[in-house]
């Protein structure tokens, strides 16, 4: 973007910079974890076996960075989208301007001019209705006692949610899934409107599931291979 009086400026290039790091390094996990999770074939090829367990902490370590990069996106310091929100009001002027100058030989209607405010207002209500989430809750109580600071049923979050009278549940799998992919297209249309630089996660993510697919489709069932083995070993 080039360069704008306004204070929030290096500000936004930073977080929209560290935002999009974050972004392509959770795509793959996403993925991943998506290509597990109601997949039968996994259970074919971890049950009944000893080397299972190996694969078994691969998933475990995925759902745990996971849950951070949820909780590193929505938290309300540093670099995240609620940073974001906060540093990009009032910046409309400036946006448009910039696209105006990056691209001097596009189309006028490409800028999206006049609509630029729209698409900020519009990211603001949808990031507040992931930080107000059920599965944002989960999530952060799982964070705070389990992976950060095993507080087991007894974190600052969970007590909040106790007094108010709402129902803490454990975080599963498809909630984590789900609120990724929904920070994933936040980051993705955050980093769109400030640098007009399109991430395209959906086809990212689409390749990536694909092998991840693919790895359980080729990998046999280890308890197979463990008999095997032994057998081997006999003759």
């Amino acid at each position: 973007m080039i360069k704008s009086p306004s204070k929030n400026t290096q500000k936004l290039d930073q977080v929209a910079a560290e935002l999009e790091k974050r972004l392509t390094a959770s795509l793959w996990e996403v993925a991943f974890m998506d290509a597990v999770v109601g997949n039968e074939r996994v259970t074919k090829v971890i049950n009944d076996s000893f080397s299972g367990h190996a694969l078994d902490t691969a998933v475990q370590a995925v759902i745990g960075s996971m849950v951070m990069f949820v909780c590193r996106i929505l938290d309300n310091h540093g670099n995240s989208l609620p940073t974001f929100v906060r540093s990009i009001q009032g910046m409309e002027q400036h946006i448009e301007n910039a696209r105006r100058q990056a691209h001097p030989d596009w189309p006028e209607e490409f800028f999206e001019i006049g609509k630029v405010r729209s698409s900020i207002e519009s990211l603001a209500e949808n990031v507040e209705n992931a930080l107000k989430s059920p599965e944002f809750d989960a999530v952060k109580i799982h964070r705070d006692e389990i992976l950060a600071h095993h507080l087991e049923n007894i974190s600052g979050h969970r007590r909040k949610l106790e007094r108010s009278g709402y129902e803490v549940r454990k975080v599963n799998y498809r909630q984590v899934i789900k609120l990724a992919n929904q920070c994933a297209r936040l980051t993705e249309e955050a980093i769109r409107i400030w640098t007009f630089h399109v991430v395209n996660c959906e086809d990212q993510l689409s390749v990536a599931k694909r092998y991840c697919s693919d790895f359980w489709d080729l990998v046999p069932p280890l308890s197979e291979l463990e008999k095997n083995r032994s057998s081997d070993k006999e003759v």
